[in-house]
């Protein structure tokens, strides 16, 4: 005669409080990751339900081993969203094939079930949280703005040498393109109406300040 492991209720306390712990384990940033808790809590539900199904006389106690197996592949498969790599894991973790279409039938059930319900992949949604909590925060000093502007004849920069021009600080002039060529910038090139500007500053201010230098003629400051 197969009796039962646990009763009903230590399976239900077991599940809660493996479900706290793993919440408050991740909340304290303690190590220790998403991977065997999901198994484990898996296995606790399949076990809920398992005994329930024993007790309305549905299914023989037999079977309950099944069910915790199934119940692991199908929490792992909705919790990542990833049906094929829940089967092949149980399949290994248990050393048999004889639960593999039972397996490939319950990830792919419980994939279903968690996209028609809009759940999203567990470890796509931290990713997306951690990198939200660590983006970093630039000054205005650290920041770069890389402008492509078009001398216009006329203009204050038109015919000037680079290194007579009163550029804003912290501005680099990278590169000039002149017709189907390049000339790399020095204080001594000059500036030809129709070049084109590759420059690099730090703030809007500046950006803005080179714009008028380059693009802007006298008459429009009239």
């Amino acid at each position: 005669l197969y009796t039962l492991p646990l009763s009903l209720q230590l399976f239900a306390l077991l599940l809660i409080g493996k479900f706290l712990f793993t919440l408050i384990s991740y909340g304290c940033g303690v190590p220790g990751g998403f991977f065997l808790p999901m198994l484990v809590l898996g296995a606790l539900t399949g076990g809920m339900v398992g005994i329930i199904f024993i007790q309305m006389g549905l299914i023989s106690s037999y079977y309950l081993s099944n069910i915790v197996v199934i119940s692991m592949a199908a929490f792992f498969a909705a919790s990542v969203q990833s049906p094929v790599t829940g089967t092949i894991l149980i399949m290994e973790m248990t050393g048999s094939y004889e639960h593999l279409l039972a397996l490939c039938t319950a990830s792919l059930v419980a994939l279903v079930v968690a996209q028609l319900f809009r759940g999203e992949p567990i470890y796509e949604v931290l990713l997306r949280r951690s990198l939200a909590k660590h983006k970093p925060v630039l000054s205005s000093s650290e920041r770069r703005n890389l402008l492509e502007l078009t001398v216009v004849s006329g203009s204050q920069a038109d015919g000037k040498y680079i290194g007579r021009i009163a550029w804003p600080s912290h501005t680099v002039i990278v590169d000039v393109k002149r017709g189907s060529g390049d000339i790399i910038p020095d204080g001594e090139t000059c500036l030809r109406a129709g070049d084109y500007l590759y420059v690099l500053t730090d703030s809007v201010e500046g950006a803005q300040s080179i714009r008028n230098i380059v693009e802007k003629t006298g008459s429009e400051d009239m």
